[in-house]
């Protein structure tokens, strides 16, 4: 992932991490911008690196990559701060263009995802219509 980000001469890693633990010490001192977590993070769940990232470092914005498309896992991950979700099957391409879209704002979200959550939101937007 690295060698396809740095690709790019826009962007820069500013840091690797293999596990949660490493994942939050590697956060602490980065520059504000984007930072990427894996859903299924060993030794501690992407999601709770979420929390506990925008608890430390509420500017900081970024992308969860995941191989879990399932609607309750996108919610919890939204709510967790993550400001785009796309799955592993993401092209490269379309990988080093969701970083930057995050950085100026955008909330990259899997195609298939995209769907669900829109119908999720008509549903609880119905929902509160009904008297």
């Amino acid at each position: 992932m690295r060698r396809l980000l740095e690709a790019d001469d826009d962007l820069a890693v500013v840091g690797e991490a293999a596990s949660a633990a490493d994942a939050l010490a590697v956060i602490s001192p980065a520059p504000a911008g984007y930072s990427g977590t894996r859903r299924a993070a060993p030794a501690g769940d992407g999601i709770d690196v979420w929390r506990e990232i925008r608890s430390r470092r509420p500017e900081l914005t970024g992308l969860m990559l995941t191989s879990f498309a399932e609607d309750e896992t996108l919610s919890q991950a939204i709510l967790a701060g993550a400001a785009g979700y796309v799955l592993k099957q993401i092209r490269g391409n379309e990988l080093v263009a969701s970083v930057p879209a995050v950085a100026s704002g955008h909330c990259p979200i899997d195609g298939a995802n995209t769907s669900r959550v829109l119908d999720e939101l008509r549903r609880v937007h119905a929902e509160s219509e009904m008297p």
